[in-house]
């Protein structure tokens, strides 16, 4: 009988049971040791001892007690709403969720969960001990609205490009659900910046809003969280995963009521969509409707790029129908244990398209010189390429000192809008570049194919664990 322990996670993060939530039974002496540290303070209303027993026979409600008695309410979330997709009536599991929206002040998120509490386990007292706890914020008349606009700062996220946008996706969203104008200001830690004062982001796309970071250090103004400063907005990076106010997940942005709040770590549209509130009209969106109007919203790519797409596309491809394809190698290939499987899976739909269509080109979107070798053994002048940089090694082209940082996201960003333009697409659902090429357009059924699944649909509990 094959040990469950080696199973994939249910959690969704692609990591066997034994390497991610199974490592929750039992924390190290090292993980222990540093449970002392909560990065962000929690709302005093309820205490822990009102999230979970933690000496429950359990193991994972007790395990959900420590990253609690930690501050880690990120990663616990994660973990509880996937105990909760496969038990929806799990009444300790929705005690728990509620307390966590306590913490970061969704009080009716809260309400929500402690009601679903009781009506599953009527008997049990905690989830309307901690209901009644929080009855004088679900009373109280509505706080008054800051006066004058209030704004969001997305900052760069720091890695890939793609990936940097897919970040700003999700803050773009968090803007829209807390009523602020979307700052996106991609300074000296992005990647792909061309200087320490630039702002990366408008080197590639037009800006968000008419609003510049300039504009937010104004005195009167006041930030959140408070490892922010008026002096300190244009710094790259600040405590970003360490250190009082870090990791900070979107769901502790949505009720803050400072005139500015600053991003600058990760929350995918997946993570923001239990907290959309009800009476909301982007409540029940799927992530793929929501990353539809995101992106077209407001990924609008400069005006030079889409030029010399159109060139390209004039140039190399014909009107009559052709396929993009998205094969991954250099540092994916430590990400992705199955890459090699990925890539062969990419052939077989490559040939199955081909089949239909003998005569389409292939347009090739790739970092690896090696994968674009490859392709072209087997498919030879069919293959058609941009003269982007391109790696022989398993490091990332982006990491790698001698590209120009500005013309590599230029490159990037000409590819992903060349591969959206296909008659058909196969792409690589563990890799943001294939999953953006979905959303860039309405893909008649069939013609986008993702190969694995789609990293905006899965859940990322690793980013939360400290």
């Amino acid at each position: 009988m094959n040990d469950a322990r080696n199973e994939l996670c249910r959690c969704g993060s692609g990591k066997k049971y034994k390497k991610c939530c199974g490592r929750l039974t039992a924390p190290s002496a090292a993980s222990t040791a540093r449970a002392a540290t909560h990065p962000i303070p929690l709302s005093p209303d309820l205490g822990v001892e009102r999230f979970g027993d933690a000496n429950s026979s359990d193991p994972f409600e007790a395990a959900m007690v420590r990253l609690a008695r930690r501050g880690n309410v990120s990663q616990a979330e994660s973990h509880i709403r996937a105990r909760l997709a496969r038990d929806p009536g799990n009444a300790r599991a929705l005690n728990m969720l509620g307390w966590i929206a306590a913490a970061v002040g969704q009080w009716s998120h809260a309400a929500r969960s402690f009601e679903s509490a009781i009506a599953a386990s009527p008997s049990w007292q905690p989830p309307r001990g901690n209901l009644e706890r929080i009855a004088h914020h679900l009373s109280a008349p509505p706080t008054p609205a800051v006066a004058g606009e209030r704004f969001l700062l997305i900052k760069a996220w720091g890695y890939g490009f793609w990936s940097d946008v897919s970040h700003v996706l999700g803050q773009l969203l968090v803007a829209r659900l807390s009523l602020r104008t979307p700052v996106v200001h991609w300074g000296a830690n992005s990647l792909f910046s061309p200087g320490p004062e630039s702002n990366a982001w408008i080197e590639f796309f037009e800006s968000v809003s008419n609003t510049g970071i300039e504009s937010l250090a104004q005195s009167g103004f006041d930030y959140w969280p408070p490892k922010w400063t008026r002096e300190s907005l244009g710094v790259a990076e600040l405590q970003k995963f360490s250190g009082p106010y870090s990791r900070v997940a979107g769901l502790w942005l949505l009720s803050r009521g400072e005139r500015v709040i600053i991003s600058d770590f990760f929350t995918g549209i997946l993570d923001l969509i239990p907290w959309i509130p009800e009476d909301h009209p982007l409540r029940g969106r799927s992530v793929h409707d929501l990353a539809r109007m995101l992106v077209r919203e407001h990924l609008r790519p400069k005006t030079a790029i889409v030029d010399e797409v159109d060139r390209f596309c004039a140039a190399h491809l014909p009107p009559g129908g052709w396929l993009a394809v998205h094969a991954r190698g250099s540092d994916k290939a430590l990400e992705i244990p199955q890459l090699d499987k990925v890539n062969r899976e990419t052939f077989a739909r490559i040939d199955a398209r081909l089949a239909s269509n003998p005569n389409w080109p292939i347009f090739l979107m790739t970092d690896d010189a090696r994968v674009l070798a490859n392709h072209r053994a087997r498919y030879g002048e069919r293959i058609v390429t941009t003269a982007c940089s391109r790696t022989g090694t398993d490091q990332g082209i982006h990491y790698q000192k001698s590209t120009d940082p500005s013309q590599l996201g230029r490159e990037v960003l000409v590819d992903t809008l060349i591969a959206a333009r296909a008659t058909a697409f196969v792409g690589n659902g563990f890799s943001n570049a294939s999953v953006i090429v979905r959303y860039l357009k309405n893909w008649p059924e069939g013609d986008c194919v993702l190969i694995g699944p789609n990293l905006f649909e899965r859940a990322n509990p690793v980013l939360h664990a400290w």
